[in-house]
């Protein structure tokens, strides 16, 4: 009997034991399923916060041209004359002093130069393509987009810069050689112009292996030279070059030029401020007196830098409903056969063709407001009286 005693009360305190332990696996089940809820809930909202935000706090997938110090509220500065452009910039002189108390800047990988950001050297192939083809350009284009816009349904006025900027594409598996065809296109408007610099070039603008040459002499001259640090050097590379490179190549060469940042702010988008100061670069530069619906200058194209892409702004288009928009030539694309076939001619086309036509150069607000950054750099006109009677002819001759 004790024995028998002795077995039913173990077994009695082996269940009790066994409710205690179910107890508290049950809270602590119910802990461990609070604590994953809490975690949840912590990872969720600066998810939803990012996602409110994320137009402000996106990382630039290029190099920027301003000192990392400049506050995200408060964009840096750039001194203008009668403060035409709108936004905020910074002077050449002030963002190169301010990179100079900056600590050595990081290496920079594939989101900012490239899937080459760790080329050493392009490959052969490419090398002989570039050294044959050279590029592909298209000379008069823009008294072509003259004439379409002045024929289009939606357009209430436009302005257009130098006529003879020539419009640079890409070849064909070359790459993202982008920025190096926007300094081209800068450049066919200072050889066509004779302007500021033009006797460096002579009566053609350089090869990307050229380019390349001068932005590196440029570092050593200490131009922007954390662009070497940053990406190991250009030379022979397929790495992306950005407005830091072009400011670089034009001042070592004493071509004056002039750099601007725009960013979103609480109260206003870096898109509206894009348009705002473009309008007023080629309003400015414009006749007072002339009202015709389409007007052309003499003012010098813009290099124009987005997230991931550059392209050279050739104009400015006010539209009926009152948006804005600008006119780009992109050397990711090439002018279609049916824009070529309309240069030196008097060809004109219904209302809706012409707007088919020009789709491919206009960047309106649907485009533009995807990002919130941008960076400008503008050619300064050429104060050279011969270089103002070369583009005052052009502009006439390209009326006419």
């Amino acid at each position: 009997m004790m024995e028998e005693a002795t077995d039913g009360g173990t077994s009695a305190r082996a269940s009790e034991d066994h409710v205690r332990r179910r107890k508290v696996n049950a809270k602590d089940s119910m802990h461990r399923r609070s604590s994953r809820r809490s975690r949840s809930n912590t990872r969720r909202q600066p998810e939803t916060r990012s996602s409110q935000t994320s137009k402000s706090t996106l990382p630039w997938p290029w190099r920027k041209l301003f000192s990392s110090k400049t506050s995200d509220h408060s964009p840096p500065h750039r001194h203008h004359p009668g403060d035409r452009r709108k936004g905020d910039v910074n002077s050449a002189s002030q963002v190169e002093e301010s990179r100079t108390s900056r600590p050595k800047p990081p290496k920079l990988g594939k989101s900012e130069l490239g899937r080459f950001a760790n080329e050493k050297q392009m490959p052969r192939w490419l090398v002989s393509m570039l050294q044959k083809n050279g590029e592909v350009c298209e000379s008069d284009i823009l008294p072509v987009l003259k004439r379409l816009l002045s024929q289009s349904s939606i357009t209430e006025h436009a302005y257009l810069c130098h006529p003879r900027v020539q419009h640079i594409s890409k070849l064909k598996g070359e790459g993202g050689f982008c920025g190096y065809r926007n300094i081209q296109m800068l450049i066919s408007n200072i050889v066509a112009t004779r302007g500021c610099g033009s006797g460096r070039f002579g009566d053609r603008f350089p090869s990307v292996f050229e380019i390349q040459d001068l932005i590196e002499k440029a570092w050593d001259m200490g131009i922007n030279a954390h662009g070497r640090l940053e990406t190991g050097g250009i030379r022979g590379t397929r790495k992306f070059i950005g407005t830091p490179e072009a400011q670089a190549l034009f001042r070592s060469l004493e071509i004056p030029c002039s750099v601007q940042a725009l960013r979103s702010q609480d109260h206003i988008e870096a898109n509206t401020m894009l348009l705002q100061a473009i309008e007023g670069y080629f309003r400015d530069g414009c006749d007072a007196s002339d009202t015709s619906t389409v007007r052309l200058t003499a003012l010098p194209p813009i290099y124009f830098q987005r997230r991931g892409h550059s392209m050279t702004i050739v104009g400015y288009e006010q539209l009926k409903n009152g948006n804005g928009q600008l006119l780009v030539f992109d050397p990711a694309y090439r002018d279609a056969s049916s824009v070529r076939r309309l240069v030196h001619t008097e060809a004109r086309c219904k209302a809706h063709e012409a707007d088919y036509l020009l789709k491919a150069y206009r960047r309106g607000r649907r485009y533009l407001g995807r990002f919130n950054e941008f960076e400008l750099l503008y050619l300064e006109p050429s104060p050279q009286s011969h270089a103002s009677e070369n583009a005052t002819a052009a502009v006439q001759e390209a009326s006419g």
